[in-house]
C-alpha cells in the first residue's frame, strides 16, 4: 500500500515461504526472514518509506517446506502517480543462493591461494639465501684459482672448498 503495508503476495511466495496470505500480510512476511538479516530489513524499509525511494538488500528467507534459509535479493520500489504521490510499493525477491555459495567458495579459494602464495614466497626467499651462500663461496674460490700468484697448496685448498660447497649446494637443491 502507499503507507508500506504489504497486502499482496503472489503464489510463488506463499508456496516458498509456507506462509498464507493472511500470515504474510502487514509485517508477517518478516517471519520468513533470517533473524540476522531482519535488523537490516527493519532499518531499510522505514527509511525507504520516509525518503520515498526504493532499496535493495540481500537477505535470507526460510523455505516453508524444509526450514532451510536461502539467499535472496530483495528489492522494493515505489510506484508514483502523476502528482509524485506513492500509489504502491512493488517488491520482489530473487533467489541468489547459488551465486552466494559460489562467491563464498571463490573467497575461500582466494584465501587459500593467498596463503599458498605467501608460503611460496617465504620458501623462495629462504631457498635464495640458502643457495646464495655456497654459490658465493664457489664463485669466490673459483676466482682465486685464476690468480697465478697463489701456490699449489692454496689451489688445492680452494678446489676442496669449491667441491665441499658444490656438494652442499647439490644437497640443498635435492632437498
Amino acid at each position: 500500500s502507499p503507507r508500506g503495508k504489504v497486502d499482496y503476495y503472489n503464489q510463488h511466495w506463499r508456496v516458498y515461504s509456507g506462509l498464507s496470505m493472511v500470515e504474510s500480510t502487514g509485517g508477517g512476511w518478516t517471519e520468513a526472514v533470517h533473524p540476522k538479516d531482519l535488523a537490516t530489513a527493519n532499518l531499510k524499509w522505514p527509511e525507504a518509506q520516509k525518503t520515498q525511494q526504493g532499496f535493495e538488500m540481500e537477505c535470507r528467507f526460510r523455505n516453508g517446506t524444509n526450514g532451510k534459509f536461502r539467499w535472496h535479493l530483495l528489492r522494493m520500489t515505489p510506484e508514483f502517480n502523476q502528482h509524485s504521490e506513492i500509489l504502491s510499493w512493488i517488491g520482489s525477491a530473487v533467489d541468489i543462493h547459488d551465486l552466494k555459495m559460489v562467491q563464498k567458495e571463490l573467497l575461500t579459494a582466494k584465501k587459500m591461494a593467498d596463503i599458498a602464495n605467501e608460503t611460496k614466497s617465504r620458501f623462495l626467499a629462504n631457498m635464495s639465501h640458502e643457495i646464495r651462500t655456497p654459490l658465493g663461496v664457489i664463485l669466490g674460490f673459483s676466482e682465486l684459482l685464476l690468480d697465478p700468484k697463489i701456490g699449489k697448496l692454496e689451489k688445492s685448498q680452494a678446489s676442496l672448498t669449491i667441491r665441499r660447497n658444490g656438494d652442499l649446494l647439490s644437497k640443498i637443491i635435492d632437498e
